[in-house]
């Protein structure tokens, strides 16, 4: 008996512990979400500000120079809204991975600790964390695309559709610098990768190459995506087009 109470003493002592580091992971997780939410929203701001001054009537016929264009930018607005409602979503604990179980059946006990413990590693292993800086990091794969993208220049009363659409563009550039900043804060870098560069597997992907070579000794000759850390961590490989270093 004595044997018994001690089993269940120190499995109560472990549920303890692992109650609270359950917490503690889980409210880390939810700081980082809460942190991201907010970059979101402000870049949100950033892009409506301009979305709102929808230049001339939508039956102009400007708009069949810059409807595509316009519409990329409301696409985008509407990622944004994605990725908020998306980190919106508060991480919780399932409440019967806390709840101490009736009884001194020690088994029981057992069992739930070990499910404590592998629920405490799936957080430390930051699979959520990962999911909620994603969101964010392809806000900043579709605002670059947005940032370098080429407005047709009118003059007259065309001139009003230029300016808007060169303010949203600068708005884009604002978002990247934004968020690249949100994410640097937390860890978050680009792969070192340049052009010319021998692709590392282990960072990045090659899609496609550009000559008619068939050789493994290759270079990078255009970057498509940017790949990303997190810490010391690969959050996501970088999608390249090669050639051959000896050439085509």
């Amino acid at each position: 008996m004595d044997t018994t109470n001690d089993s269940l003493a120190e499995l109560r002592a472990q549920h303890g512990e692992l109650t609270r580091k359950l917490h503690d992971a889980v409210l880390e997780t939810n700081t980082l979400r809460l942190e991201l939410l907010s970059g979101v929203e402000e870049v949100r701001r950033m892009i409506q500000r301009n979305l709102s001054r929808r230049p001339g009537s939508s039956t102009s016929h400007y708009w069949k120079t810059f409807g595509e264009h316009w519409r990329s930018f409301e696409l985008f607005s509407d990622k944004i809204d994605i990725a908020q409602q998306q980190l919106s979503v508060p991480l919780d604990l399932d409440d019967g991975l806390l709840e101490q179980p009736d009884g001194v059946n020690t088994e029981i006990w057992e069992d739930l600790v070990d499910d404590m413990e592998e629920a405490l590693h799936k957080l430390k292993m930051g699979k959520d964390s990962q999911k909620q800086l994603m969101a964010v990091v392809e806000l900043v794969d579709s605002a670059e695309r947005l940032a370098v993208l080429v407005i047709p220049r009118l003059k007259g009363k065309g001139a009003e559709f230029t300016e808007t659409l060169q303010n949203l563009r600068r708005s884009a550039q604002d978002v990247v610098d934004c968020l690249m900043e949100l994410l640097a804060k937390h860890g978050i870098s680009r792969v070192d990768l340049s052009i010319g560069q021998y692709p590392p597997p282990e960072t990045t992907r090659i899609i496609s190459r550009n000559d008619s070579n068939t050789d493994d000794n290759v270079v990078v000759n255009e970057i498509v995506l940017n790949g990303y850390m997190w810490q010391d961590k690969l959050l996501r490989k970088a999608d390249v087009i090669v050639t051959s270093s000896e050439g085509a």
